[in-house]
């Protein structure tokens, strides 16, 4: 597969969930072997880690002033320094590879949080023009 139009105005998200089905491996080997201008770069570029609630943290809160059994989760969002690692973000010019940590197939459903913040930062990275 030829990856010119990474050279071109356009922008790519590569994305795995960690489980062998998947093959994650082969998935970022793919990634690492795209020939374009960034290879070299993509290739020296260090992930960011996505971190957000910790497991135990997934639970939901009770109003006991009130004593009712109205349920409200905790409202917590992602952060780059705490909390339970949800994902390695690999990220140069026009191509972002995300590998999603706790995810099977359902990757919305078991990491949502984490897929949202995936697809905002690949929205919101600037196209790069040489």
């Amino acid at each position: 597969m030829s990856a010119h139009f990474l050279d071109l105005v356009t922008r790519a998200l590569t994305s795995v969930v960690e489980d062998y089905i998947s093959n994650w491996l082969g998935s970022f080997a793919f990634a690492l072997s795209l020939s374009w201008r960034g290879r070299a770069g993509f290739k020296k570029a260090k992930p960011s880690l996505l971190h957000g609630l910790e497991e135990h943290e997934h639970t939901l809160e009770v109003d006991n002033h009130n004593r009712s059994n109205n349920a409200q989760p905790k409202s917590k969002s992602i952060n780059q320094e705490h909390g339970r690692l949800l994902a390695r973000i690999r990220e140069f010019k026009n191509l972002q590879h995300a590998k999603v940590h706790h995810a099977g197939h359902a990757t919305v459903l078991d990491q949502p949080q984490a897929v949202f913040e995936i697809v905002r930062r690949w929205i919101n990275q600037p196209v790069v023009v040489e």
